[in-house]
């Protein structure tokens, strides 16, 4: 896409909007490290090293200063629908510098960032908001909730819990960040086959996908389990830590390894008992569906999840045919927004 500029007035300040990429995404950092003050630095860094480096941002020059003071980053995605790819955006790095908000700058980025969306004949963007009200102006409703899950106290014992699930059947490991390269391969075979059986919808994961995420991940102080049976993965779970405190960013697992592990062989096997019996001091078990499902793996939780929104930009004339583009949209689908929020799929973790 060319750059371009445009100018636009509030008052006695005006203001350029330009569109950047590449490197000149890189500008941005010290509005984001001002407005997103909650990241570490070791995120800031990563994302700023590998990630913004893919967006298209879209921003508000101050002329006077010339400092950036507003921005929307554009994150290119491949969504999954009815077993084709759909090109579109994940929203993200919205902020506007506190001296310079209610001033509109925000409404004309966000604007600007659905024509070049629509340009390149995405049919719909999403975005997860810190408040759903300030998005549904713009025409974004609920598609997604995240699911949240409660972090069993074991995985801080990694040796404990490997060994102790390798008794009962399920071959785990904790990959190692010089090692997690070996597996990207192995990962996108596995979430393609398992996301494709359960699934209408979901962000297609590729090896660089997976290269991605896990590279985050350990950006801060996460990782990954796998979880296999018979040699074959059959699952796994991403987590970071927030302040010491673990948090599942994600978890797939097959139907093959929630079959087993409601088996009743697996569930009463002598080896969960006194496991549990012995550690029961320290679960919360109130999600126990199996009990040693709660005490060994992510439960559920049911308080209130992060959603995430979308927002229809193409009729259904235009949603039918994306030139230049690997695969051919889903032709019977008009209607991406309502299609997503009334069919099963798998969003998740996004970066």
């Amino acid at each position: 896409m060319e750059l371009f500029t445009d100018i636009i007035n509030n008052g006695s300040d005006a203001y350029r909007i330009e569109c950047l990429q590449g490197k000149n995404v890189l500008a941005t950092r010290p509005l984001w490290e001002e407005v997103f003050s909650e990241d570490s630095k070791a995120f800031t860094d990563y994302y700023f090293a590998n990630k913004a480096l893919s967006n298209t941002t879209f921003i508000c020059r101050h002329l006077s200063t010339e400092q950036i003071v507003s921005m929307v980053h554009l994150t290119p995605y491949e969504m999954t629908i009815q077993k084709t790819g759909v090109p579109t955006f994940y929203i993200v790095g919205v902020a506007t510098k506190k001296s310079h908000r209610h001033r509109g700058l925000m409404s004309t980025l966000l604007n600007k960032s659905f024509e070049y969306a629509a340009r390149l004949l995405c049919p719909f963007v999403f975005l997860m908001p810190a408040n759903p009200a300030i998005y549904e102006p713009f025409g974004f409703s609920y598609i997604y909730a995240r699911p949240q899950y409660s972090v069993p106290e074991i995985i801080k014992r990694r040796e404990i819990y490997i060994n102790h699930l390798s008794a009962t059947g399920i071959q785990v490991q904790y990959l190692e960040k010089e090692t997690f390269p070996k597996i990207l391969s192995a990962l996108s075979d596995f979430a393609a086959e398992t996301l494709f059986a359960q699934y209408d919808y979901y962000l297609t994961r590729s090896p660089s996908y997976y290269n991605t995420l896990l590279s985050e991940l350990y950006a801060q102080n996460g990782g990954i389990y796998t979880f296999s049976l018979h040699n074959r993965l059959e699952g796994y779970f991403l987590y970071t830590e927030e302040e010491s405190r673990p948090f599942i960013q994600e978890l797939l697992f097959s139907h093959k390894l929630h079959s087993y592990l409601d088996s009743p062989n697996y569930v009463n096997s002598p080896d969960n008992g006194l496991f549990a019996a012995s550690m029961d001091s320290l679960f919360d078990n109130s999600n126990a569906v199996p009990y040693v499902m709660s005490t060994l793996f992510p439960a559920p939780l049911s308080e209130c999840k992060p959603i995430i929104m979308a927002k229809n930009l193409l009729s259904g004339q235009e949603s039918t045919s994306i030139p230049n583009y690997s695969h051919a949209t889903s032709s019977n689908i008009t209607d991406y927004v309502s299609f997503l929020s009334t069919h099963k799929g798998f969003i998740n973790e996004i970066v």
